[in-house]
């Protein structure tokens, strides 16, 4: 009975990966067409295993294309001399 709950589980856990990647691929993959179709096409061929790859090897370059020119959450928080702490000690 645990058996088939954790199954379950895990079945239901690479599906929603596998729909999340292919989702991605579809709607925010940029570069050329070829690039884009392969992806939706290995994601779609292989399951789990693909959408596996592209979550860890090609998701990550993406994020990184689309966030040039944004700052970092260091950079934003980071003082500089134009900012002033005011800070009171007893």
């Amino acid at each position: 009975m645990l058996y088939m709950i954790c199954a379950m589980v895990l079945i239901v856990a690479a599906s929603g990966l596998w729909a999340w990647m292919l989702a991605e691929a579809i709607l925010k993959e940029t570069g050329p067409t070829g690039q884009k179709l392969a992806w939706i096409g290995m994601i779609l061929l292989t399951y789990v295993f693909g959408a596996a790859v592209y979550f860890f090897i090609r998701r990550p370059k993406r994020m990184a294309e689309c966030a040039v020119g944004i700052p970092s959450l260091a950079q934003l928080v980071q003082p500089n001399e134009t900012t002033r702490f005011n800070v009171q000690t007893d």
